[in-house]
């Protein structure tokens, strides 16, 4: 076995040469470039002297079959430089769109908001103040009707569930209007069980 540029070369390479008083050395040729012959790859060149005799010489060229590792190298160095893709784009259709981009889910890494939201509209902010002018009295004696000065935003729902938490009365009707001076007047029909009169004057309208 003759180990040459760190590949081991078979004894079956050499058995041709074996005879006789001659010697035969071998060296690689990097003059040459690798070979490609299409059936085991890529091929490391060797020139071959062979000394018959002090007059005689005989040079003989030879390939060797490359391994695995120095093909990949032999490969890596012709794409060095890179293989370009670039070429004519073949347009299938009349109409020419963007290319669509890609869109991530949002991962913050803090909450948007330091603390969280209050709920302003609570039963406090949507009963402002009842009302006392003398159409409300009137409601009161004779519609068992109380009317109240409500936030613009609450809706009937909102003003019968904090007329109950803060008076603790029960309501059947509750009627909204929006005034010329932009204040929303809400008129609560209290129940056959509750008198407005009687809740007119805990809550200090009388």
């Amino acid at each position: 076995m003759l180990l040459m540029r760190g590949i081991l070369v078979s004894d079956s390479y050499l058995q041709s040469f074996s005879s006789g008083e001659w010697t035969a050395t071998a060296r690689s040729d990097d003059s040459f470039s690798h070979v490609d012959d299409g059936v085991d790859g890529m091929r490391r060149p060797f020139i071959f002297h062979i000394s018959i005799t002090s007059h005689v010489s005989l040079y003989l060229y030879v390939t060797f079959p490359i391994p695995t590792s120095a093909k990949a190298a032999a490969v890596s160095k012709g794409l060095k430089k890179g293989i370009s893709k670039k070429g004519t784009r073949i347009h299938t259709k009349v109409h020419f769109y963007r290319p669509h981009t890609l869109s991530l889910a949002r991962k913050p890494k803090y909450a948007p908001r330091s603390t969280p939201k209050k709920n302003t509209l609570d039963k406090f902010s949507i009963i402002k103040y009842p009302l006392t002018t003398e159409s409300s009295m009137k409601l009161i004696e004779d519609s068992n009707t109380l009317v109240f000065i409500v936030d613009i935003k609450s809706n009937k729902r909102q003003i019968k569930a904090a007329v109950k938490d803060l008076y603790s009365i029960e309501c059947d009707k509750v009627n909204t209007l929006i005034t010329p001076r932009g204040l929303k007047k809400a008129y609560v029909r209290l129940s056959k069980d509750f008198d407005a009169l009687d809740v007119a004057n805990r809550v200090g309208v009388i």
